[in-house]
Parts: structure tokens; sequence; C-alpha cells
């Protein structure tokens, strides 16, 4: 199996590594959250590692706060896909059912009973759900896709971010207005972005670093941005906004904090109207975290490239050059630098703080 040049696997003292067992298994899908990583096997099982504070893993009651080793998730073996914030996940399964786990701050879980479940608990009844996205990073706002074209919110709403016209928080999915057309969404500190099957893009939420381009500082509901119809996939972190167009080319916005919008103008703090960024090939996928970024380039869904840019603490960039974050000196890359991946062809990326996992064509994690 190749190995990327130090990938950023260390996070916060602990050193994430897949046992040799675990690096022979054929995996399907991966995911990360802040500080824990999410995969399912090719037999459907579900497995995770990582900080489990909160029991964000969902291995129970008496799982270990933190672990480097891969732990199963119950048994079951229809698991398709998993979305993880800070402290909590939601599992969803092949038949449409949603489940959560972990921390329930502010409703976040969308059980509705308060509890903070350390092992998979079901939201409702409904089987139609298809994604759900999080405020990866300190915040606890999730929108819910289901497969009528609807969204759904719960969480924390105190800036807006669930859409649902008020400041209040939700502990169980409630609808986003009665549009039919949603395609994707994703969820930043306090602001959400969405798509349309139209290609129009839509904001709302808190629009304090023009994350929320041209629109007002407070938006309660779905407003649209711009008139264009060529979006074909949108990301938000933090208080910055990235949107990947039809051509394949990466467009960023809002809070330029250390040049995160990868533009290379730390000059500029705010950015207002979306700005295209230099990165060579078609870009089909975005991560990242709070300082870095990482972005895949490929075509028809393989990725054969991938850049980075953002602090290289605890090499988080995958160029072989990053230093321990505990340093005061830290290199930092103001523009995509390439990563060195060899002859790997790559499925998907998965970032939390510090740290990436990327899940290659033959189903290895690397």
């Amino acid at each position: 199996m190749k190995k990327l040049k130090k990938l950023g696997l260390a996070l916060c003292g602990l050193a994430i590594s897949l046992s040799t067992s675990a690096e022979t298994q054929t995996w399907k899908f991966v995911t990360a959250g802040d500080g824990s990583t999410y995969a399912i096997k090719a037999d459907g099982s579900l497995w995770a590692w990582g900080w489990n504070e909160s029991g964000q893993l969902g291995i129970g009651a008496d799982g270990p706060e933190k672990t480097a080793v891969p732990q199963q998730v119950g048994t079951d073996t229809n698991w398709k896909s998993v979305v993880s914030g800070q402290a909590y996940a939601f599992f969803l399964k092949e038949d449409g059912t949603l489940w959560a786990v972990g921390d329930n701050s502010k409703g976040i879980q969308g059980v509705g009973d308060g509890i903070s479940h350390k092992t998979p608990t079901q939201i409702g009844t409904d089987n139609n759900w298809v994604s759900v996205a999080v405020t990866r990073f300190f915040g606890r706002s999730a929108i819910g896709l289901k497969a009528d074209g609807t969204l759904w919110a719960w969480g924390e709403g105190e800036m807006g971010a669930l859409g649902l016209g008020n400041y209040a928080n939700q502990s169980t999915p409630k609808q986003i207005g009665t549009d039919t057309d949603w395609k994707q969404a994703t969820v930043g500190a306090s602001h959400t972005l969405a798509l349309k099957t139209d290609g129009s893009l839509w904001g709302w939420g808190f629009n304090d670093c023009d994350q929320l381009s041209s629109l007002p500082q407070n938006v309660k509901v779905p407003t649209q941005i711009g008139t264009e119809t060529d979006w074909v996939e949108v990301f938000a972190v933090d208080r910055s906004s990235y949107g990947i167009k039809a051509d394949g080319s990466l467009w960023a916005w809002g809070a330029n904090d250390n040049n995160m919008l990868g533009l290379n103008d730390t000059s500029v703090h705010y950015v207002q109207t979306p700005v295209k960024v230099n990165i060579p090939g078609k870009v089909i996928t975005m991560s990242g975290c709070e300082n870095v970024r990482v972005v895949g380039v490929g075509e028809n869904g393989v990725i054969s490239k991938v850049y980075a840019w953002g602090s290289n603490a605890d090499g988080a960039l995958g160029n072989g050059e990053g230093v321990s974050a505990d340093l005061s000196n830290i290199p930092f890359e103001t523009t995509p630098i390439e990563v060195p991946l060899g002859d790997v062809t790559i499925k998907l990326i998965a970032s939390g703080q510090r740290f990436t996992t990327i899940l290659t064509e033959e189903g290895k994690l690397l």
C-alpha cells in the first residue's frame, strides 16, 4: 500500500494509525469530524476511532475516551455514510433511516430527548434521508436532505443558520420552507449554503465576514446568492465559503484570515464577490478544517491529484515539511500546493483538525 508522506495523522498528541489487520480490509467510505474518524467496510459494517470524550464514536458507555484502533459500532451491516462534527456524529443506513450519537448540546442530535447518546439512536421514523450537513468545527447546527428534495434543520439556531425564520434552537428536524428542489447543503460556523437542482446558490445565517456574499448581515430564511446557475457543489468551513462550478473551477469568498481562501492576498480580510482559486485541473471535491483546506482534482469522480494550503501544524498539508503544533514557527502556505501521491488514485478525502484520511479506489485507507 502506498503511503503519503507525513499526511498529518497526528492529532493533539494522539497518533491516529490503522492496525495492520485493518489496513488489509476493503473499505467503501470514510469521513472525519473534529478529532474522530469513521469508516464503512465493504460488508457494510461501521468502524470508528479517535477522540470519544462525548461518546461520539458510538461504541457505548464503556468505550475509551480515545482510541487509535478502529472499533466496530454495533453489529449492523447496512451502513451507507457518516457525517461528524465536534463530539457528535450522524449515521445514515441503506434503508434511509438516520441515526445520531455523541454530544447533544443545543439539540444537535435531533432526537428531542436532551440526552447525549453513546450508541446510535434513530432520529424519528422517517426512512427517506439522503444526506446530512453539520457544523464540523465549533458549532451545533445540522441540515438534512430528504429524497423528496426537502431540507430539514435542527440544532443550534442562534445565528439563523437553520433557516427557519428565527433564532431558536431546534431539538428535532423541522422543514425549511416548502421547496422540494434542494440538491446539497453545507454548514459553516454560523452560516449555511445550499444548492438547488437548477444549479442556483442559496444562503442564510450570519454574514459578518461576507460568507454569504452580498446578502444582508442577518438572513433567517433561504435567500438566493447571485444569479448564476452553474454551481455543482459548495463547501463552508468556519466563516469562509467555497463553490465548485460545472467547469471544475473553484471559487472562494468570505473570511480570508491568514489567507485561508487560497488567493495569496493577505491584505484582503473579507471577500464579498466569489473569486476563482488558481488550481490546475478540474476540482471535484473539497475538505479541510479550521486552518487547512484540501482539494481533490480529477475526472469522473476519481481524484488523481490533491492540493492543500494553510497551516502545516502536525504535517497537515502532507508535503513532508510540517512541524509539531506546539512550535511557534509553523510553516504556512498561502496558495494551494500539490500533495505528493505517487501512483495512488483516490475515491474520498476526509479532513479533521490537522489530519486527513484518504480512501483509495482499491478500498484502502491512507
